[in-house]
C-alpha cells in the first residue's frame, strides 16, 4: 500500500472488508512525513477479494478500494 503522511503525528493504516470490519490495523506513527509503502505480505493470511484501505491521521481519513489477488 503506497501512502503519504502529512506530518509525523499518529497515523494508522487499516484494511477493512466490504462490511466495514477491520481485518488489519497497523500504526505507522513512527514514520517521517512523506511517501511510504506498507506491505501486507507479512500479515496473516488474507483471502483474495475486494477490500478498503483507510489511512487515518490527525482528524482526517482517506479511504480507497483495493483488490487482493493470489
Amino acid at each position: 500500500i503506497a501512502f503519504t503522511l502529512a506530518d509525523r503525528g499518529p497515523a494508522t493504516i487499516e484494511l477493512l472488508d466490504l462490511l466495514g470490519r477491520v481485518v488489519i490495523s497497523r500504526s505507522v506513527a513512527v514514520l517521517e512525513p512523506g511517501r511510504h509503502i506498507e506491505r501486507l505480505s507479512a500479515a496473516p493470511s488474507i483471502a483474495p477479494g475486494v477490500y478498503f484501505v483507510r489511512l487515518r491521521q490527525g482528524g482526517g481519513a482517506f479511504t480507497s478500494r483495493v483488490a487482493i489477488v493470489n
